[in-house]
């Protein structure tokens, strides 16, 4: 698709975007920024979209996104439910505290650490829940590639939480 055919189609594109994160449970506000983000994402793929099928690939595409906004936002905590702790857990110590955080940080040094294709591979993966077809369109990237950068990273950490516990 070029960018005129994209203009074209723009408004029916966001208007579907739009209305697949409502329909996702979005708010309105947060479906016209998942709908912007999906129009930004759809722009850097431009050269792959079909006129045929471009207003239904922003709707789901939107639809993911809407999603993934929604499993990042803050849940309530049983914690913070009237009557305190829930029945049989007892809040953590502050020594169980620190070395939660400790190994929080430990774990994101780990990611941190990794060659940048597998980091950004892993967090494609981990975080965005995109698949390997989507993770090798938007990196350029065949599937085959995708697979073994994922489990050279999955393998890497594995091995490193596994050299921790030894500690």
């Amino acid at each position: 698709m070029d960018s005129n055919t994209f203009c074209t189609y723009a408004d029916k594109m966001r208007r579907a975007a739009e209305l697949a994160a409502r329909s996702a449970g979005c708010s309105t506000h947060d479906a016209q920024d998942v709908a912007s983000e999906t129009m930004i994402s759809l722009w850097m793929l431009l050269d792959r979209l079909q006129e045929s099928t471009c207003v239904a690939y922003a709707a789901v595409a939107a639809r993911h996104k809407a999603f993934n906004s929604l499993r990042g936002s803050p849940m309530a905590r049983l914690d913070d439910l009237p009557g305190g702790e829930p029945p049989g857990r007892s809040a953590p110590s502050p020594e169980e505290r620190l070395i939660g955080e400790e190994d929080v940080g430990w774990f994101l040094q780990r990611i941190d650490s990794l060659p940048p294709t597998q980091q950004a591979i892993l967090r494609l993966r981990q975080v965005e829940m995109l698949d390997n077809a989507d993770i090798a369109a938007r990196l350029g990237i065949s599937e085959t590639s995708v697979a073994t950068l994922l489990s050279r990273a999955r393998k890497t950490m594995y091995n490193a939480i596994k050299q921790r516990m030894k500690q």
